[in-house]
């Protein structure tokens, strides 16, 4: 079963984030599915399932609500059969407010 998992996201300063959406090209077979996952995956976010094409022109945006300082986005398949392969990957990522003091 493919996947793919970023490293961790954050900024220098390690503020709270907001993970607002990924944008991304992929090809492939069967369902693509993915969670977005805070340090030592503590919390976590399923996102919406997409249904992939072995060709495509367009990048899809996938919408995301996940507020952590760092986290890192898993793109899955769950069948042994499915194959995936992406070409371009953005991450839409918004500073809220500036990390704990203490």
């Amino acid at each position: 079963m493919p996947f793919i998992e970023t490293a961790l996201i954050h900024d220098d300063e390690m503020n709270f984030l907001h993970f607002g959406a990924y944008r991304a090209r992929v090809t492939g077979s069967g369902t693509l599915k993915s969670t977005l996952y805070s340090t030592d995956n503590i919390e976590s976010s399923a996102l919406a399932n997409q249904t992939m094409a072995l060709t495509t022109n367009k990048e899809k945006v996938v919408l995301a609500n996940f507020n952590e300082q760092r986290a890192k986005l898993k793109l899955y398949t769950d069948a042994i059969d499915e194959v995936f392969e992406i070409s371009n990957l953005i991450v839409f990522v918004k500073k809220l407010w500036t990390a704990d003091v203490g």
